[in-house]
């Protein structure tokens, strides 16, 4: 159309004296033709077949589907930054990506015909799955759910997508997760090579060398259509051009800068480790102090029953706790194991406690409070009785009775066996004793149904050994430490705190 508007354009500039003539009357006549004729744009036809042109830019993506030859919808976006140094294979598939994903209502379930201009994917896409790098393996496992039958057209006949390519929208949001996936995946790839550290650092200083860095350059360029057209050193890596990949150069030069180490973010939350469910109750308690309106709480919950039992405190020294718990322990028993913060229950005092009523005392790790959930909870729990209820005697009965999250017993069921009476009118058959049946496998059940939910936003972290460097986290900054040493490896990220370099 611009074409065809050229001679009457020409009358609107300034200095061309206004004059019509039979060249401007026939321009006028075929624009109003085109216009007045069938949109080019066409209405999307199920019943018609569908092809869709891609093409990969340096700065960003261009999609284009159609039918019979003309467009249906036109779609572009441009590259991340850590897309736009990856090889130019690994630009071009994420192009076939974004095709099908941004007219997935279109092509879901159907068969479609993908034009690009690199021939290798037609190959690639072919090969299995495992015989892919890394990125494209990623990305290969994306594009499972459509039917793509990728072939290869010149770039010159692809003047659509290549258009858009060039005169890409600024979306990178939606990638952003996608980006992050990938490298999560060709970092646990490289991490799993069954390589000898010692064989990882040799190929890492060969990596650096001049040859193989030109050789990473080559593939952020593209490769040429013919073999000549490369460097002779590169000659050798012809054959498997398309199946070469890089990772983590930028890893590793960040990983080893001080600075950077200093002040990164906190590590990943890693997958739970949940403590073992007791086979009985009042086996396994936790304990914690809480502070609530000015006053001081000793809080102790069965890590069975969920049942609560708290003391008004005095003062926090570790005397007054030790009496407390003795009185607690009278009532329901001696545990075998006491699971606490450190103080003061790392004192001489409960020390002594621990050993002469004979029961384990397992401290949490320090700065870590989760690895002590369940008293942070009950504390929790507490604060919130003390807070709300008017008698907070009362509020505690109604919680004992109260069924736990996700099973069918209530924390005094668990621990008595029977349901106690509160001001709420009961019949008299409820309170008779009854040992509650499948106790321990709705408690599993709980457990698990909280570690699955957990561990959707976690992953684990490599384990630290003999002689690494380490940075703690100390004051929101990473403080660098000695190199580990084998207690540190029994520790071994146990607080969630520790980093290596």
């Amino acid at each position: 159309m611009s074409e065809i508007t050229a001679p009457l354009r020409t009358l609107l500039k300034k200095d061309i004296q206004w004059s019509w003539h039979n060249e401007h009357q026939k321009a006028l006549e075929r624009i109003k033709k085109v216009l007045t004729s069938s949109p080019v744009l066409h209405f999307y036809d199920i019943n018609k077949p569908v092809t869709l042109q891609v093409d990969a830019s340096q700065g960003g993506l261009g999609a284009c589907l159609i039918q019979e030859g003309h467009p249906v919808i036109y779609a572009s976006r441009s590259l991340t930054n850590a897309e736009q140094h990856y090889a130019q294979i690994e630009k071009e598939l994420p192009a076939i990506v974004f095709a099908c994903e941004r007219f997935n209502q279109f092509i879901y379930g159907t068969q479609v015909t993908v034009h690009s201009d690199h021939k290798p994917l037609e190959a690639i896409i072919a090969k299995p799955l495992s015989q892919a790098p890394p990125r494209i393996q990623r990305l290969l496992i994306r594009l499972q759910k459509y039917h793509p039958t990728v072939k290869y057209v010149p770039g010159k006949f692809l003047f659509i997508a290549d258009t858009l390519s060039r005169a890409y929208l600024p979306e990178e949001g939606e990638q952003q997760e996608l980006n992050e996936d990938i490298e999560v995946m060709v970092h646990n790839m490289v991490t799993a090579i069954p390589a000898s550290p010692e064989k990882m650092a040799e190929l890492k200083e060969e990596t650096a060398n001049e040859t193989p860095q030109q050789l990473k350059q080559q593939m952020v360029q593209g490769w040429p259509d013919r073999k000549h057209e490369i460097a002779q050193n590169l000659a050798t890596y012809w054959n498997i051009r398309h199946e070469l990949s890089e990772a983590e150069d930028i890893y590793e030069k960040v990983s080893k800068c001080a600075t950077c180490a200093t002040y990164r973010r906190r590590n990943q939350k890693e997958p739970m480790i949940a403590h073992q469910i007791p086979e009985r109750p009042w086996q396994n308690l936790g304990t914690d102090l809480c502070e609530c309106k000015g006053k001081n709480y000793l809080v102790v919950v069965d890590y069975y029953s969920k049942f609560i039992e708290t003391a008004l405190l005095p003062n926090k020294t570790a005397g007054t706790v030790t009496r407390h718990l003795k009185s607690i322990f009278a009532r329901h028993g001696i545990p075998e194991e006491l699971v606490s913060d450190n103080m003061p229950f790392n004192s001489k005092e409960f020390d002594e406690l621990a050993k002469e009523w004979g029961f384990k005392q397992t401290t949490s790790s320090p700065t870590y409070a989760q690895s002590n959930g369940m008293s942070e909870k009950a504390v929790q729990t507490v604060k919130r009785i003390l807070k709300k209820a008017d008698d907070p005697y009362v509020g505690l009965v109604e919680y004992r009775n109260t069924p736990v999250t996700g099973m069918t017993y209530s924390p005094s069921q668990l621990l008595m066996s029977r349901t106690t009476r509160t001001k709420i009118p009961i019949s008299k058959e409820l309170l008779l004793p009854a040992v509650p049946i499948n106790a321990q496998q709705q408690l599993e059940q709980r457990q698990n149904q909280q570690k699955q939910n957990y561990d959707k936003s976690t992953k684990p972290l490599p384990p630290l050994e003999i002689g690494e460097s380490i940075h703690l986290r100390q004051d929101s900054i990473w403080a660098s430490q000695d190199r580990i040493s084998p207690q540190h490896q029994m520790d071994n990220n146990t607080d969630g705190t520790v980093v290596t370099f």
